[in-house]
């Protein structure tokens, strides 16, 4: 789920059923505007260093 607010986006999910097994991170993609390259955005969802989060902020202006 994405939520917008005036100088960031939140992106969140769900942690998905590891079956007992650690879970060790996420990677977060991002759709650039040709609506068919992706990125991943290290800076703002760097999610490795703390695998049990279910959400990060993406500053606005990184996006553009």
């Amino acid at each position: 789920m994405t939520t917008w607010i005036p100088d960031n986006v939140i992106v969140s999910w769900s942690l998905p059923d590891s079956g007992g097994s650690p879970i060790t991170g996420f990677k977060v993609f991002l759709r650039e505007s040709d609506n068919v390259t992706y990125s991943t955005d290290l800076t703002d969802c760097n999610v490795t260093t703390s695998p049990q989060s279910t959400s990060c902020t993406i500053p606005v202006q990184s996006l553009r």
